[in-house]
């Protein structure tokens, strides 16, 4: 591709982390500085794309979406003991979040080891159900939610945990 071809290419987007790092590989087998001349983003918050990040290859991650089989659980748990889904509808939302050089010493700090080691049994999924914790109006599946589960997980997960945990 000629150097005016590529003016107006500013970015790829990968459906996942692995199709993302062969994309860095590409560029840089073209001659091209990947993070500089043109922008990666991949999807899945794989172990070697927080790395890429980490070196600013990799612009950003987006993930979250393995712990949809740990909500389901956390939803089934709480139907089992009688108590209903939350609001009117019948749909469960959860948002997937970005990691990028903004926020990746944060993420690692919080998920990092968890990721790398798939050690999801030391998540304490148990602190997500309504019947047990939760505000009955709704279920919060958020990046935050999910890093104050990892640290009550840490220090007090004694049983429970393991009946909710994913591996």
């Amino acid at each position: 591709m000629s150097a005016a071809a590529r003016a107006d290419r500013s970015g790829v987007w990968a459906a996942n982390d692995p199709i993302a790092l062969d994309a860095i590989e590409a560029l840089r087998a073209h001659r091209l500085q990947p993070g500089i001349d043109i922008g990666v983003v991949g999807l899945n918050w794989s172990p070697e794309a927080l790395t890429a990040i980490s070196q600013g290859t990799l612009l950003m991650s987006d993930g979250g979406r393995f712990f949809a089989g740990a909500w389901a659980m956390v939803v089934l748990c709480d139907l089992f003991d009688g108590v209903g889904y939350p609001g009117s509808a019948r749909t469960l939302r959860f948002q997937m979040s970005p990691v990028n050089a903004a926020n990746i010493e944060a993420f690692r700090a919080a998920l990092g080891d968890i990721i790398v080691r798939s050690a999801f049994d030391g998540i304490d999924f148990s602190r997500f159900l309504i019947s047990k914790y939760g505000d009955p109006s709704d279920y919060d599946f958020s990046v935050p939610a999910l890093i104050a589960a990892i640290r009550s997980g840490q220090k007090d997960c004694a049983g429970s945990c393991a009946s909710l945990s994913v591996h």
